[in-house]
């Protein structure tokens, strides 16, 4: 997975035992759509989903991650996943 996060230009960071963040260059409207999604749960979801149909298989896998640390944050925010 680190290496695919790598060709597709994320760099994956460890900070102690418990934390990590990723670096991503994504297009600049992707985050303010992103930041715009904040203010309502299910609207990143549905990000998440519009980039799902247009991707490939690498993409896919990115997307995956991006999902598996969305949810690490809604468990550690939350402590319940079901609410997103």
């Amino acid at each position: 997975i680190i290496r695919d996060l790598e060709r597709l230009g994320i760099e994956l960071y460890v900070s102690g035992q418990r934390g990590y963040w990723a670096s991503l260059r994504i297009d600049p409207d992707l985050i303010s759509r992103i930041k715009e999604a904040q203010k309502e749960d299910s609207e990143i979801w549905t990000i998440v989903k519009n980039l799902n149909k247009q991707t490939d298989s690498q993409s896919e896998r990115t997307i995956q991650t991006l999902e598996d640390m969305l949810r690490s944050c809604a468990l550690e925010w939350t402590g319940n996943w079901d609410d997103y």
